[in-house]
């Protein structure tokens, strides 16, 4: 449930570096990731909560407690398009961006897209019990959701320094009142 809470901040973040490395009010990218980071955060906050959900039934309704435990783990794993979103319009906005300072370096963009792409397999994942592609399997536990991690420490590393460089570069120019502003005396 923290997981949601404090992913959240880190996705505005990531916004806000998009705005000030273009200088507008509004990037399509910065948007998109916004929008897919908000509902992943809504995602990682609500998965908890299931899995605790099946957890308070414990041994005495195993039926119930596999249900509700098998619903958290394909909620959570079936929504990965909405972090997909998110991901592709991050690495997009990373490849294509040609400033001196850029938010994300390129390689980053390209291991958002390929951590994007490394979801699609899950697609099939509820027809299978066992295997590579199950809930439980190689796929899932070991490559996408691994990928996923690697990319949100990327993600938060390079967007955090970029605004910290920000931050210090803007702190480095003094404070000026605006050409024919007046003073009211009190």
């Amino acid at each position: 449930m923290h997981g949601g809470g404090c992913f959240l901040p880190t996705v505005g973040s990531g916004d806000v570096a998009c705005h000030v490395a273009e200088g507008t009010q509004f990037t399509s990218p910065g948007r998109i990731s916004l929008i897919g980071g908000g509902l992943t955060a809504w995602i990682l906050a609500e998965f908890p909560g299931k899995i605790l959900h099946a957890a308070y039934y414990g041994s005495s309704q195993p039926v119930l407690q596999e249900s509700i435990w098998r619903e958290a783990w394909f909620i959570y794993d079936m929504t990965y398009l909405v972090t997909g979103f998110e991901m592709i319009a991050v690495g997009i906005y990373a490849v294509t961006d040609k400033s001196d300072s850029p938010v994300w370096p390129r390689w980053a963009g390209w291991v958002a897209i390929g951590g994007a792409l490394s979801f699609v397999p899950e697609s099939v994942m509820p027809y299978f019990n066992t295997g590579p592609l199950a809930l439980n399997g190689l796929w899932n536990f070991w490559i996408a959701f691994p990928w996923w991690l690697i990319w949100v420490g990327i993600y938060s590393f390079y967007m955090l320094r970029y605004l910290r460089r920000q931050l210090m570069q803007t702190a480095e120019e003094p404070i000026r009142a605006p050409v024919g502003a007046t003073t009211e005396a009190s």
